[in-house]
């Protein structure tokens, strides 16, 4: 009885002692991030969160159509600058978005991460930029890009309006709940220690060019790396995974399969991430889509296979006009 004891008092002594720690450990809070990372960044108020975007216009001509695009988990405005430009010379406005906690988007610890209330959010995003434009383009229904997570994103947005969705794009996009969330995401200290961990060890450069190495299928570029890490280092970035952690969701089956709007389902055949079984997966689930696949690349064809990536992505929306 008393060897019972003394490990039943070691133990709980453990127990407090690894809930109490994280919290001694200092974590950096969110400054106003307004700068001007880029020389087309923006910044609107939108349900009580500012966020970054970037307007891309047609030079010298009347725009013949519009697209939002919405990165992945980890990235930002950055993942599509390799294509915004390009999409814009063709005639089209090009919104690049960073979603909060992400990019230089306000940090937030406790938003709500559901692709459903980012939809809202984007929705109401892009009534203001609309509200902007000239009475030629304001009428213009939207494309909506998105990768990765920024798949479900813009899947949940093209549920919500079908009517003002003119296409939807799904670039190697996680649509799915692959599993449940860990049940000790709950405990508060737990939370704290991913937090710790990710701005203490995480958010180096080392790490974010494994990530990539990954993501890629190749190796890093130094100015991909600094273009994924910079924001990342941000201070509030760690405080603002707690609300990713607890309240990220997509959307149910049942509302996918519902999508009604034409997609474009665009795909890296060696995508190790959301492999291309899940490409196919979709293709067949919607009715109107039609699927591309990015040969030799992995899971952002946006990035390494970027000639390949736009001369889809453009045909595709010239078709839809």
């Amino acid at each position: 009885m008393k060897i019972i004891k003394i490990i039943s008092v070691v133990i709980l002594s453990l127990f407090f002692t690894l809930s109490i720690l994280p919290y001694l450990v200092p974590l950096s809070n969110t400054n106003d991030l307004r700068t001007q990372p880029f020389n087309n960044s923006n910044y609107q108020s939108v349900n009580e969160i500012y966020l970054h975007f970037r307007l891309f216009e047609p030079q010298n001509r009347v725009p013949n159509g519009k697209i939002l695009m919405v990165h992945g988990m980890g990235g930002s405005t950055f993942s599509f600058e390799k294509n915004a430009q390009v999409i814009a010379d063709k005639g089209f406005i090009v919104v690049l978005v960073d979603l909060p906690g992400f990019g230089y988007s306000q940090r937030l610890e406790d938003f709500n991460h559901s692709q459903e209330n980012r939809s809202d959010l984007l929705w109401n995003l892009i009534e203001q930029i609309d509200s902007g434009l000239s009475d030629q383009v304001k009428p213009l229904k939207w494309n909506l890009a998105g990768h990765s997570m920024g798949g479900g994103t813009v899947a949940a947005m093209a549920a919500a309006e079908p009517n003002k969705t003119k296409s939807l794009i799904l670039i190697d996009a996680a649509l799915y709940e692959t599993n449940q969330k860990f049940f000790l995401i709950k405990y508060p200290p737990v939370v704290r220690w991913i937090q710790v961990a990710l701005e203490k060890i995480f958010l180096s450069r080392d790490f974010i060019e494994d990530f990539l190495t990954s993501a890629y299928g190749r190796s890093p570029t130094v100015e991909e790396v600094s273009g994924y890490l910079e924001p990342l280092e941000i201070l509030g970035t760690a405080r603002s995974i707690k609300g990713l952690l607890e309240t990220s969701k997509n959307m149910e089956f049942a509302k996918i399969e519902n999508i009604k709007p034409r997609t474009l389902i665009i795909w890296g055949e060696n995508d190790q991430w959301v492999p291309v079984d899940e490409a196919y997966r979709i293709s067949d689930m919607l009715e109107f889509s039609k699927l591309m696949i990015v040969e030799s690349a992995g899971h952002c064809p946006m990035e390494t296979h970027s000639e390949i990536f736009n001369t889809f992505l453009i045909t595709w929306l010239s078709d839809m006009n």
